[in-house]
């Protein structure tokens, strides 16, 4: 999983208030069914800017504790910055790989991890890594997103990119619920589940969404792209966008999924 830098760290920390608008109702579903309670002690691998951090930081209470950690010490400084602004001091950060979980075995009631696992290079080494430190009888809960088809915003600057030339991010590498089972098959859970959670975002136009997306991580793809291609590709996004255009906007569906595994 690559180092984020402080440009796209501080990018994300902008987008937080959008993510909590998109994410939220999957987020609040993946802290639901990890059974975070009073007093627990939770982890949170490859926490990025921490907002699912703030959440489960205020569920287990002062009584609890949660560690974020992320192979990005940038995205871990606008987390610990997110927390003392949030007035929390239940929650510790730590660089730390999530395929590599250095930390003691059946130490933490729960284990979370938003939009993460699916970019680790081996997702069943990282559950394996996850299930060890979590205590028996313990949850572990990812979200990840669906398929690319089904989160057009997400899913159509990387498929143009990708047409021309740019490696397919791992973003949808686990998009249906048989990949996700059998990551956690892999990584030594016999008792898991998966569930879909739809999600939504509206523009007034696909023109808007564009403009959106330019400013956007999702985007990146595009602006990756060498300069010359970049008017061609971001035309190229905008004509597949106006297809979800209709009498009250750019309406575009979205569909996460939720793994629970139980250690």
């Amino acid at each position: 999983m690559a180092q984020w830098d402080a440009e796209r760290a501080e990018r994300w920390m902008r987008d937080q208030a959008q993510r909590s608008e998109v994410y939220g109702t999957a987020t609040e579903k993946m802290l639901e069914l990890a059974e975070i309670r009073t007093a627990d002690r939770v982890l949170d691998v490859a926490a990025g800017a921490g907002d699912q951090t703030l959440l489960a930081a205020r569920l287990v209470g002062p009584s609890g504790y949660v560690l974020a950690t992320d192979i990005s010490s940038d995205m871990l400084s606008i987390a610990a910055e997110m927390v003392r602004g949030a007035g929390l001091t239940n929650v510790d950060t730590r660089v730390m790989d999530g395929e590599n979980v250095d930390l003691d075995a059946d130490s933490f009631d729960a284990v979370i991890c938003r939009l993460g696992l699916m970019l680790f290079n081996d997702p069943a080494k990282a559950l394996r890594s996850m299930r060890r430190v979590v205590k028996p009888g313990g949850k572990v809960a990812v979200l990840l997103f669906s398929a690319v088809e089904k989160n057009p915003y997400e899913g159509i600057p990387r498929t143009v990119a990708h047409r021309r030339g740019r490696h397919m991010p791992r973003v949808f590498v686990l998009g249906e619920q048989r990949l996700v089972e059998d990551a956690f098959r892999n990584g030594g859970f016999s008792k898991f589940s998966v569930h879909t959670v739809a999600t939504h975002r509206r523009f007034s136009s696909s023109t808007e969404a564009v403009k959106a997306l330019q400013d956007d991580f999702h985007g990146s793809a595009i602006n990756e792209l060498p300069n010359s291609e970049h008017e061609d590709a971001w035309q190229e996004v905008e004509q597949q966008l106006r297809g979800f255009e209709g009498p009250n906007g750019c309406d575009l569906p979205g569909e996460l999924l939720i793994g629970v595994g139980t250690k």
